[in-house]
C-alpha cells in the first residue's frame, strides 16, 4: 500500500480542540474544545457555522448518534445529547467526576462511559437507565467497544487495561504489560485486534479473544493521544503530543510488522485527535494550536477492499446479467 498526501488545509478555530465527530455524510464536523465550546464546521465550505459555550467544562470526547445528534462528555461529569445545530436535548448525569471517554454500540442502543470517579457505566438509551458495571482503583481514561457487542475494554491511569465480557458480565482479562498510563483504546472494525496508545509513546497490538500482546511499536516521540481505524480495518491513524499524525499499515500485524505509511505534519502544538472520514478519503485532526487539519490522502480509499455486502450485490447483479444472457441466447438459438 502506497499512500500520498494529496492536499492539506487548516481551519482556524477560536480555542483548543480536544474532541471531534462527523455527521454520517461527512458534511459537518463538530469540534469540542478545552474551553468548553462546541464548534460546528461546514466541511463543504471549510467554514465555521456556529459555536456555543456549554456547561460541560473541557470537552473530552464526542460520539455521533445519528444524522442529527451526537453525545458529548467532559469535565463537568455529565454526558449531553446535542443536535448538530448544537442545541442541548438531554443530559445523562450519574458520574461524580470528569467523564473522560464514551463509546456507543453499533446498534446505538447502549452507551459506555468512563470517568475520574473510577467507574464504568453502561447506559441503556432506549430504557433511559444506567448501571455501573465496573469500578477500578484509579481513574479510567479510555473505553472501546467491539462491533459484535461481546467485549468492552477500559484503559486506566495505573497502566492497566481491563477487558470485560458483556455476555458473562465479568472481567476476562487484566492486561498489565503496559508501562505507562493508557490514553486511548480501539478495536478494529473486523474484531481482530485491540490497540492501545500510552504515555510512553507506545502503540500496542493485542490479539482479539486471547488478549495476548502481538507486538508493540514506539510510534511517536511523545504521548499517543488518540487512535482511529479506517472502515476496512487496514489502516490505523495515530495522534500525538509530538504534533504529528501517522498512518500505519495493519495487514501484517500477526507477523509482527506494522509499516508506517505516512506522516502528517503541520500542527504547531499537541495533536489531540485525528479521525478518518466515513469514505476513508480524508483525515481530520484537532490540536492545541486552535486549528482543524483537513488532510486528503491519495490512494487510501482506492486501497480499501469492498465490504462483503458490496461483493454480495456484485454477485447478484452479475448472476442476473448471466441469466439474461442465457435466456437471450436460448431464444436466438430456437428462433
Amino acid at each position: 500500500m502506497q499512500l500520498k498526501l494529496k492536499q492539506s488545509n487548516f481551519i482556524e478555530i477560536s480555542s483548543r480542540g480536544s474532541s471531534q465527530c462527523l455527521n454520517p455524510d461527512n458534511s459537518l464536523l463538530i469540534v469540542g474544545t478545552r474551553e468548553g465550546i462546541l464548534i460546528k464546521i461546514n466541511l463543504n465550505t471549510n467554514s465555521i457555522e456556529r459555536q456555543e459555550l456549554t456547561d460541560l467544562g473541557s470537552i473530552w470526547f464526542l460520539v455521533t448518534l445519528n444524522s442529527s445528534e451526537f453525545y458529548a462528555c467532559g469535565a463537568s461529569g455529565t454526558i449531553c445529547l446535542f443536535s448538530f445545530d448544537i442545541i442541548l436535548k438531554s443530559k445523562l448525569a450519574v458520574h461524580t467526576d470528569e467523564v473522560n471517554c464514551i463509546a456507543l454500540s453499533k446498534n446505538k442502543n447502549f452507551l459506555f462511559s468512563v470517568s475520574d470517579d473510577k467507574k464504568v457505566i453502561q447506559w441503556n438509551l432506549a430504557q433511559k437507565s444506567s448501571e455501573t458495571i465496573y469500578e477500578h482503583n484509579s481513574s479510567i481514561y479510555s473505553v472501546a467497544l467491539c462491533n459484535n457487542f461481546k467485549y468492552v475494554a477500559f484503559g486506566c491511569v495505573d497502566n492497566e487495561i481491563i477487558v470485560y465480557s458483556l455476555e458473562n458480565r465479568a472481567i476476562v482479562k487484566r492486561i498489565n504489560e503496559i508501562n505507562d498510563r493508557i490514553w486511548c483504546l480501539t478495536f478494529t472494525p473486523n474484531n481482530k485486534f485491540l490497540i492501545s496508545g500510552d504515555e510512553d509513546q507506545n502503540i500496542t497490538f493485542f490479539e482479539y479473544g486471547t488478549w495476548n500482546i502481538l507486538m508493540g511499536i514506539k510510534g511517536h516521540n511523545s504521548r499517543v493521544r488518540a487512535l482511529d481505524i479506517s472502515s476496512d480495518s487496514r489502516v490505523l491513524v495515530t495522534s500525538s503530543l509530538d504534533t504529528t499524525i501517522k498512518l500505519w499499515d495493519l495487514k501484517d500485524v500477526k507477523n509482527g510488522v506494522v509499516k508506517e505509511l505516512l506522516k502528517l505534519e503541520g500542527h504547531s502544538d499537541w495533536v489531540k485527535g485525528s479521525i478518518f472520514s466515513n469514505d476513508n478519503k480524508k483525515v481530520y485532526s484537532i490540536g492545541d494550536d486552535c486549528k482543524v487539519g483537513v488532510w486528503t490522502i491519495e490512494n487510501l480509499a482506492n486501497e480499501c477492499p469492498r465490504s462483503s455486502s458490496e461483493y454480495n450485490w456484485l454477485y447478484i447483479v452479475g448472476g442476473f446479467i448471466i441469466c439474461i444472457g442465457i435466456i437471450i441466447a436460448f431464444k436466438l438459438k430456437n428462433s
